[in-house]
């Protein structure tokens, strides 16, 4: 129940708003029905967004969202607290679907803490903690704790205003829906200054422990009713997300003269400190090999791992074909098999997991696999690699996860790679739908054993001659009760006829030799013509400048502005700063047009600093 002012007093399900008398150019307060939808979002899940928890009571079946921020702590809205009791509540995490009550973990509460002073939610310090009466067990993937900002976040830029934050929960899609989704959203955020939600707000409205984020002037992207608690977290430095806010209240939803307020988390820092005595979490960090190096045939990767108050217990290497290796003793490696992948530039991942389950932030290491094969069109490689969790017989939808293809021709050949853990592999059956609905039977579901499934490079010509354009599903059944399991990862390998098409090549570049502005922007234009796609775009910067951490950069192309490289992606102190075929996703459509590179200077200090060179290209 996100609190927002309305003009009118109403009856919002279970939450009956309180209202006062008022002048005319007044407004009144009005708790949000519970039963809710994320404005302007789209479905995520559970294991993409693991700390998200929804709280209910025996009579409501979802009334606000949390965050987990420690095995046994929940952090939420004080205002969601409101007239609640410990022995009522329950604390549901481990779902994507609000009524998957079984496939999660429900916790009681033992105990409420409201944060001090707490009145209302437009006069701030909107935040309580939740003890649990039993820890969560965070081995699942679907349930984890998220670091909480500190102050020292908020300093390094983390939380500053253009920054993209992601909100989530189950909330409604507008201001007087009162349906109820059933699959989490999220929706993506910029953070707005304070001083920006005053000039909307009016001053005296907005409060230091506040934090505002939404699309002003534009609208249509926001948290609403049923939110109310739960998190918006921004990225990480070296991956992973923080959480940075508590979703709390605000002027409808979406509305294009009104960001959504969130209590700030690092203003709450010391007083959570002061009750969660947390399990710091793990730090992993590649060792080999090196950011940016070239590789063929098999390499061996290798990651550092520590605990600052437990032991490591395992890293997880994840590498884009889908193959996924934990490795349990010191030092951590894993081998990965490059010689059957295209030329191109991928990520590996790593993530250190301790013995009570903790999981550090994610580490990426960018290389360039070169083995000699061409193939044609944009994307001959796709992947996924988020756990979905395979709902056992007749107790959930079955496993329906897609990956989207673009531009790469028709199909010559089709490989397809999987991980999955189940308790008992042989009753499950997976199919793969191509763009165009042929299916073909990965596994019918003969027969097995307690086991694992590992598929590498399975080769399906069933697909041959078709375009490979478009969304591919994999349908994943259970057929037999009393078995649980997970995706773990799945992607394809699709080589194209080069006959066939592929993508037109386009680029533009400029060397303007523009000198940034201190604590503000400078921008730079190219034009694109002739045909391509934009979500192709590459991006290449050069430049120098004194202070490079403090620098942000956006790509705008035709009016559609997008985040192109965040803070901290440069080193500190002055020196060379930039990249080569850096992917910025988002933008969709014709490439041609109008492209707008801007570099951000976010501090004040008198730093200075020259945009040498840019390009985009596909």
């Amino acid at each position: 129940m996100k609190i927002f002012q309305t003009t009118s007093c109403a009856l919002a399900l279970s939450a009956v708003a309180a209202c006062a008398p008022g002048t005319a150019d007044e407004t009144a307060v009005s708790e949000r029905t519970t039963e809710s939808k994320i404005v302007g979002g789209a479905d995520t899940t559970i294991e993409a967004n693991p700390w998200q928890v929804s709280l209910r009571t025996t009579y409501d079946p979802h009334f606000c969202g949390g965050s987990i921020i420690a095995p046994d702590w929940v952090l939420t809205a004080a205002h969601c607290m409101q007239g609640a009791s410990a022995s009522t509540l329950r604390v549901v995490a481990g779902v994507t679907r609000r009524s998957s009550t079984n496939s999660g973990q429900v916790r009681e509460v033992s105990q409420i803490i409201v944060f001090p002073g707490f009145v209302t939610p437009t006069s701030g310090k909107d935040a309580a903690l939740l003890h649990l009466s039993q820890p969560f067990d965070l081995s699942s993937p679907a349930v984890r704790t998220i670091p909480i900002a500190t102050p020292a976040d908020a300093t390094a830029g983390l939380t500053d205003a253009g920054v993209n934050a992601m909100v989530t929960g189950w909330g409604t899609l507008h201001s007087n829906d009162y349906s109820l989704p059933e699959i989490l959203q999220g929706v993506t955020v910029p953070i707005v200054s304070n001083a920006v939600a005053i000039q909307a707000y009016g001053a005296g409205r907005i409060t230091d422990d506040q934090l505002a984020a939404g699309v002003v002037g534009t609208g249509g992207k926001d948290s609403c009713q049923g939110d109310s608690g739960g998190p918006l977290t921004v990225p990480a430095p070296g991956g992973g997300r923080i959480l940075a806010g508590i979703v709390s209240w605000g002027n409808g939803c979406g509305d294009p003269s009104y960001p959504g307020l969130y209590s700030r988390v690092s203003s709450f820092t010391s007083w959570i400190q002061n009750y969660v005595t947390s399990n710091q979490a793990p730090r992993v960090a590649f060792s080999s090999p090196a950011d940016g190096s070239t590789v063929s045939g098999s390499v061996t990767f290798s990651a550092s791992a520590s605990d600052p108050d437990g032991t490591v217990a395992s890293v997880r290497f994840t590498f884009p074909d889908g193959t996924v290796v934990t490795d349990t003793t010191a030092p951590y490696s894993a081998v990965w098999d490059t010689s059957r992948l295209p030329d191109g530039d991928m990520i590996a991942t790593a993530q250190a997991f301790d013995d009570l389950g903790s999981a550090s932030l994610v580490a990426e290491d960018h290389i360039t696999t070169s083995n000699g094969i061409v193939v044609c069109g944009f994307g001959p490689f796709e992947s996924s690699d988020t756990p979905v969790e395979i709902p056992d017989y007749l107790r959930g939808n079955p496993v329906d996860s897609r990956i989207a293809v673009q531009g790469a021709g028709n199909i010559a050949k089709v490989r397809i790679s999987m991980s999955i853990t189940h308790t008992y592999i042989g009753d499950l059956h997976i199919t793969l739908y191509s763009p165009s609905g042929t299916a073909f039977m990965v596994r019918d579901g003969e027969g097995g054993s307690d086991d694992d499934l590992e598929l590498r490079d399975f080769e399906i010509a069933a697909f041959n001659g078709e375009s490979a354009d478009g969304e591919w599903r994999l349908k994943i059944e259970d057929l037999a009760s009393q078995d649980v399991g997970d995706l773990l990862s799945w992607s394809l390998s699709i080589d194209g006829s080069c006959e066939d098409g592929g993508p037109a090549p386009w680029a533009a570049s400029a060397e303007p030799s523009l000198a940034t502005h201190d604590n503000a922007s400078a921008c730079d234009s190219v034009t694109v013509t002739g045909s391509g796609d934009a979500s192709d775009v590459m991006l290449d910067i050069a430049g120098t400048h004194d202070w490079r951490s403090i620098l942000r950069g956006t790509l705008e192309h035709n009016g559609q502005v997008i985040e192109a490289f965040p803070l901290l992606t440069f080193g500190r102190g002055p020196g060379p700063f930039g990249f080569a075929d850096r992917a910025v996703t988002g933008f969709t459509g014709s490439a041609a047009g109008v492209w707008r590179l801007c570099i951000i200077d976010t501090d004040g200090y008198g730093d200075t600093g020259t945009l040498t060179s840019w390009s985009v290209h596909n």
